[in-house]
Parts: structure tokens; sequence; C-alpha cells
């Protein structure tokens, strides 16, 4: 996370890092967490530790807003 500015979040304000695109995916802690590599718009690296089921779950909530999204097109 070198060159990384990172400003500490309150209640009010959710934290917000942006991404300009994926560097790797890997399934770590013997299965449990899903490690997700991102690159930043200034080209630096963070990363992203996500459990399992904080993975199926936002994975539903994408495919939910996705649907909304099409329906609404139609």
């Amino acid at each position: 996370m070198i060159g990384l500015r990172m400003t500490a979040s309150n209640n009010e304000v959710p934290f917000v890092l942006g991404a300009a695109g994926v560097r790797s995916v890997e399934i770590i802690d013997g299965g449990d967490t899903l490690a997700v590599r991102m690159r930043s718009p200034d080209d630096s690296e963070f990363c992203v530790l996500l459990p399992i089921g904080v993975v199926g779950d936002l994975l539903f909530q994408i495919a939910d807003v996705v649907s909304r999204s099409h329906d609404s097109r139609s």
C-alpha cells in the first residue's frame, strides 16, 4: 500500500477507496477468506479481505442490483 493516502472514516462518511483494476483474487486462510488485490488510480495497490460468507452476500446483492437495473431499462 505504498503511496496510497488513506483517511480515517467516521460513522457519518463511509471509508472509500477507488479501484482502477483488479490485480488478483486468491482464496486464503484454508478457504475461509477471499483476498482481492486491487490497483488504485495512482497505480498503487491495496487488498480487500472478505470472509467467504461476505463474498456470498456481496454476489447476491450485486446480482439483485444488476437485475433491478436491467428491469428498469425495459
